[in-house]
């Protein structure tokens, strides 16, 4: 899991002084789309320290998407204002901006306390939903400029 995490965390790697980018297989993969999950770190803000345990970071981190590391300075305790998690979110989806955290009776599994935590986003990537892609926002997307031009994307042309 921890090779899975840095090889994931890391977006770009060049081999030979080439890139090459890292996208999650998904059984939707088409090699023309890129997926829109992608490693983000997430950062709570004045997070309770009894949440800055594994198990409870994790929780809350889980309610934004799928953890996959926790910041080593939050382990360490060495930053106790901020809780940072990496976790793998669909930027093709709206961004929380909160999230409700609550606490649970053990007996009785009733809620019994929870509050609003704040989220903020690290190194978001827009992602296209018009040509499949991250790095612009559907707004800015060439492929209206090629089609009123009657161009084809280059990863379509034939010779």
């Amino acid at each position: 899991m921890e090779d899975y995490t840095r090889l994931w965390g890391r977006l770009i790697w060049y081999v030979q002084s080439c890139p090459m980018r890292i996208f999650k297989w998904t059984p939707e993969f088409h090699p023309s789309k890129e997926s829109p999950l992608t490693p983000i770190w997430v950062h709570f803000h004045g997070l309770p320290l009894y949440l800055f345990e594994g198990e409870g970071l994790l929780s809350v981190a889980n309610s934004i998407g799928r953890p996959l590391g926790i910041d080593s300075h939050n382990v360490n305790r060495v930053k106790l204002g901020t809780a940072s998690v990496c976790v793998e979110l669909d930027v093709s989806k709206p961004l929380m901006n909160e999230t409700w955290v609550s606490f649970v009776d053990d007996e009785d599994h009733s809620i019994v306390d929870g509050f609003w935590q704040k989220v903020e986003y690290d190194g978001v990537s827009p992602y296209c939903s018009k040509c499949f892609h991250l790095g612009h926002k559907n707004d800015d997307c060439k492929l209206d400029l090629e089609k009123e031009q009657g161009l084809k994307p280059p990863y379509v042309q034939r010779r």
